[in-house]
């Protein structure tokens, strides 16, 4: 049980300095998603 609560807060943390580090891959993700979508729907 203890394991797992760390883990998780870990998790959090983890993803929180994934975001300021990446935050412009996901622009990239953003803008390549529509890009599909777009060439899904036509």
């Amino acid at each position: 049980m203890h394991r797992r609560i760390d883990c998780r807060r870990f998790h959090e943390l983890n993803i929180k300095v994934e975001v300021k580090r990446t935050a412009s891959d996901i622009d990239f993700m953003i803008l390549y998603i529509k890009d599909n979508l777009s060439k899904f729907v036509h």
